[in-house]
């Protein structure tokens, strides 16, 4: 389950004063991360003479692929390498030298890399996780870099577009919205310590938002795209 909790202020804080600044911090858990679609090279239908079960690039010799998301990695090898041409089936080659990037409740498989250049622990977004290169099944590879892109949840392939809409933090003060939504950085599950924007306490230029003497509802929603993944809840008190 997502989650996002509210860590300052919290209910029951002493009260603050007109003038006084308020930043909220919070806690973030998401089950499945965002990211942007990666674009490593030319878009090709077919790495293996198959129709990919993800992305598959064709990279300008040698390249460094990077993590989408952050996790544990694992790497794996069939130990063969087939670069036959379109009529060969049946190859046990595979997806060669492979990493695979583990997160909560995701698998992301970075297939046909180039032979020793991943290492197995964990990975942050954005790090190399290996390098394209042309292990495994690939057709009339020889010479040619290439790497396919999968990702599973729980053992279900994944359409990769599904995670490239940002999820992003909206803040709302007695039910009106505050600023502009700000997106969560790509790639990561959990967040500690993740600051919105600053504000100072001003009931005289800004009624809707702050009522002295009594509640006020300070209200966090994440979204992704049109839809709302989690939401939390304190109460502000206003001298």
């Amino acid at each position: 389950m997502n989650e996002v909790r509210i860590v300052h202020p919290l209910r029951g804080d002493p009260p603050s004063r007109p003038g006084d600044p308020l930043e909220p911090i919070l806690e973030v858990d998401l089950v499945q991360p965002w990211f942007p679609l990666p674009a490593l090279g030319r878009r090709i239908q077919t790495v293996t003479g198959q129709r990919p079960l993800g992305l598959a690039f064709e990279t300008p010799g040698p390249r460094p692929v990077h993590a989408l998301a952050a996790g544990s990695v694992e790497v794996r090898d069939s130990r063969l390498d087939d670069h036959g041409g379109i009529s060969v089936r049946g190859s046990r080659a595979g997806g060669g030298y492979e990493a695979v990037v583990a997160t909560r409740n995701l698998r992301i498989s970075y297939l046909h890399l180039k032979r020793g250049s991943a290492r197995a622990g964990p990975v942050r977004a954005g790090e190399v996780v290996g390098v394209s290169g042309n292990t495994g099944r690939c057709v009339d590879g020889s010479g040619r870099a290439f790497v396919e892109i999968e990702a599973r949840s729980e053992g279900k392939l994944c359409d990769l577009s599904e995670f490239s809409l940002p999820i992003v933090v909206e803040l709302r003060i007695n039910g009106t919205p505050v600023g502009k939504p700000r997106p969560l950085p790509p790639g990561e599950v959990e967040f500690r310590g993740f600051r919105l924007e600053r504000l100072i306490i001003d009931p005289e230029r800004r009624p809707d938002l702050f009522r002295p003497g009594t509640e006020n509802v300070l209200e966090v929603v994440l979204m992704r795209g049109p839809q709302r993944i989690a939401r939390a809840e304190t109460i502000l008190k206003i001298t």
